[in-house]
């Protein structure tokens, strides 16, 4: 009996370390637009009320340098809206992490599904578009 415990404490052990949950759940697929393979990660699926922030960054392979404008959108009946939240800059592999705030999203847009959009662009003028690149879908919940 002392070894069937054994085994099994060892087995839940072992999956606890070797196959934990994964922290990439926030990660997009990798999108390829025009040659780049680009995907973009949020740091929750769901934001309550606690929450303060919407950290996202996006990573590329390769080491060439683009240009973004990451803009927040979000789902309604009539389509995707632009809320006017904009994080700009370049990047050679990762962006570095940037932030929206919850409480003013939530004001002004109220609930509900938004998504991060990074628009690239190869030159620092915003020129030569190279396209979009979609965070996952994430969702804002109501203040209690």
């Amino acid at each position: 009996m002392k070894k069937i415990i054994f085994a099994l404490v060892a087995v839940i052990t072992l999956g606890v370390t070797v196959w934990p949950e994964s922290a990439s759940a926030a990660w997009s697929g990798w999108q390829n637009r025009n040659g780049y393979s680009i995907r973009v990660y949020t740091d929750a699926t769901t934001y309550t009320p606690r929450a303060t922030s919407i950290d996202y960054k996006a990573e590329k392979k390769g080491s060439s340098r683009l240009y973004y404008k990451a803009i927040l959108y979000k789902y309604t009946n009539s389509g995707l809206i632009h809320t006017g939240r904009v994080g700009s800059g370049s990047f050679t592999s990762s962006t570095p992490f940037k932030s929206f705030s919850v409480s003013s999203v939530r004001r002004e847009y109220g609930t509900g599904t938004y998504l991060i959009k990074y628009n690239l662009y190869k030159n620092s003028n915003w020129t030569g578009y190279i396209g979009s690149a979609n965070s996952n879908r994430f969702y804002i919940t109501a203040n209690i």
